[in-house]
């Protein structure tokens, strides 16, 4: 088994509104693994949804790239393994990395901003501002629209 990319969280806001303009949940068939119990008790994706509604790793980073235009934009994550991941995921498959240059971590940030001398995880970050984690925790498309939550009150 390998630790593969099952879904692209994606939501996209807008820098001048903070408005949150769209959110998607594309679902990735895994390559070289199989969903285990562990995967779907903690993200709910389970073999039914990926065989219903998967598109290959490849196929998300063409959605990324002409959908979202995710080359040329400004992206984030909450901490670095999601983009260690997706290069990992790139580098195995010899795909081109689906994202532009400009990434930026948001959880030192986020401490920084607030003088914590520890990061802290996207549900405790929301508490800090006192709100609360919509979804489920490690869905790709709902942790995305938290940590786009919290953007909204950093700038």
């Amino acid at each position: 088994m390998y630790n593969e990319i099952i879904e692209f969280g994606i939501t996209a806001v807008d820098f001048k509104t903070k408005e949150i303009l769209e959110s998607e949940s594309i679902i990735v068939k895994p390559k070289f693994s199989e969903i285990s119990v562990f995967c779907t008790e903690l993200t709910t994706i389970n073999q039914e949804l990926i065989d219903t509604q998967g598109v290959s790793f490849e196929q998300a980073c063409d959605i990324l790239r002409n959908k979202y235009k995710s080359e040329k934009r400004i992206w984030t994550s909450w901490g670095k393994y999601d983009y260690n991941q997706i290069e990992k995921d790139c580098n195995l498959r010899g795909v081109k990395f689906p994202m532009g240059r400009d990434h930026y971590n948001l959880k030192p940030l986020f401490s920084f901003k607030h003088g914590l001398k520890m990061d802290l995880g996207v549900d405790t970050a929301l508490k800090h501002l006192n709100m609360e984690f919509e979804g489920t925790h490690h869905r790709g498309v709902d942790d995305s629209i938290n940590i786009a939550r919290i953007l909204k009150t950093m700038f």
